[in-house]
């Protein structure tokens, strides 16, 4: 029989998804023969609009596929699911841990992006084993090494898709070193150090245990429940960071835990999730030496025209978990280093276009004085009498030269003491 600290710690209902972007060594599309064993999510008319109910019509745009009057799938984006269903095993330092591996999530979008989220079930898993497994699954640079049964072979579907050899996990993240987390978990308590524990993936009741190494300082630990933290009702909590989404909630019903997984994953962590990729991918594609400026400059215009949005719902809450997991992401830190880049690209080629300009000037100006001095000196040395070609010619047009050459100096100079 457990315990009421055993009860405390165990999680009625915990769902979550394992979310990472994988190495497309080549363009994907529907029509591959990887994708014949993979289900398509595209949504019909009718949820379609049940959707736009809640979120903006743009918005659902952007993150939802849709099947067409003609049944013909859309190419731009793609929800593809392979159905898993198995139970797997990982050994902890405390022993075997089970959980149930139920499906992988594939989804496409624009640039060949490739998002993914695996799916898991761990309802009854005691929290301190289910942060510690999730601090291994994250791990995909020591999956090789990981005691794993059930687990790794259900992986294989992705490590095909992007045509990595077997057992490269590598693959798994092309930006970042480890996946993402989004838990959503049910049980009894519903403090804030729970919280802080649960969405760090540290060891259970380490706040108080000032004597584990793991322990975070009260600062720190006030910093990210101040910073993070969305509370809105008694019931919940949810901690939006960098690596982790988490909710923790007294009571679930069917319905909450539907909107959580199909419409807070589904529509707001992927969509900002694949935000997040797009701006270290241009960031990174600003930094290679062969980069296309004006091709990347369309391309980032295109994707913030279509994926940048500041407001998504008509609902409070929708918006207000958006604006949380945007923050907790650091979207705003990597936004600024794009637009800066942007603006050193463009300034760099407005002081390119401007010299191209000035030499342009400068040559017409040049092809313009010498006209100019030729039919000068032709019209004064008519008016005084005097031959072309002769010794006096060539005197009055050496002097009208020399005026010219003047008048430009005086120009110079006196720009020079403006700009000083």
């Amino acid at each position: 029989m457990k315990t009421s600290t055993e009860k405390s710690r165990a999680a009625a209902y915990a769902h979550s998804f394992l979310c990472g972007h994988l190495v497309a060594n080549h363009p994907l599309f529907a029509t591959d023969p990887l994708f014949r064993d993979w289900q398509s999510q595209a949504v019909s008319e009718k949820s379609y609009k049940v959707s736009c109910l809640y979120y903006y019509e743009s918005f659902v745009d952007s993150i939802l596929p849709r099947e067409s009057p003609s049944g013909q799938k859309q190419t731009t984006l793609g929800h593809y699911v392979k159905e898993v269903n198995a139970a797997c095993t990982i050994e902890l330092s405390s022993g075997s841990y089970t959980f149930r591996f139920e499906r992988i999530h594939l989804f496409l979008f624009p640039l060949n992006i490739i998002l993914f989220a695996i799916e898991i079930d761990e309802s009854g898993a005691d929290l301190n084993n289910l942060t510690e497994a999730h601090g291994r699954l994250r791990d995909v640079n020591r999956y090789a090494e990981m005691k794993a049964q059930g687990y790794l072979e259900a992986l294989q579907p992705l490590l095909d898709l992007c045509g990595a050899e077997k057992q490269d996990y590598t693959c798994l993240t092309d930006t970042g070193n480890k996946l993402k987390i989004f838990q959503t978990i049910e049980c009894e308590q519903v403090t804030d150090e729970l919280l802080y524990e649960v969405g760090t993936l540290s060891k259970i009741g380490c706040v108080s245990d000032l004597s584990d190494r793991n322990a975070p300082s009260e600062e720190y630990q006030n910093h990210v429940l101040t910073t993070y933290k969305v509370s809105i009702f008694h019931d919940w909590s949810a901690l939006a960071l960098f690596d982790t989404m988490t909710l923790l909630a007294r009571r679930l019903s069917e319905s909450d835990r539907w909107t959580w997984s199909m419409s807070y994953f589904r529509m707001i962590y992927v969509h900002l999730l694949y935000q997040k990729t797009l701006l270290f991918y241009f960031n990174r594609r600003f930094r290679m030496a062969d980069t296309d400026t004006e091709e990347l400059l369309y391309d980032i215009r295109e994707q913030e025209h279509y994926y940048g949005f500041s407001n998504i719902s008509y609902n409070f809450l929708p918006q207000t978990l958006y604006e949380a997991i945007d923050r907790g992401m650091g979207m705003e830190i990597e936004r600024k280093a794009l637009h800066g880049h942007i603006e050193q690209v463009g300034q760099i080629r407005r002081q390119v276009s401007e010299r191209k300009l000035n030499r342009i000037i400068l040559l017409l100006t040049f092809l313009t004085l010498t006209s100019t001095l030729y039919d000068g000196t032709s019209l004064l040395t008519e008016m005084l009498g005097i031959d072309a070609g002769t010794c006096a010619y060539v005197r009055v047009a050496l002097l009208l030269i020399l005026c010219a050459a003047l008048a430009v100096v005086a120009v110079w100079v006196l720009n020079r003491f403006k700009k000083v």
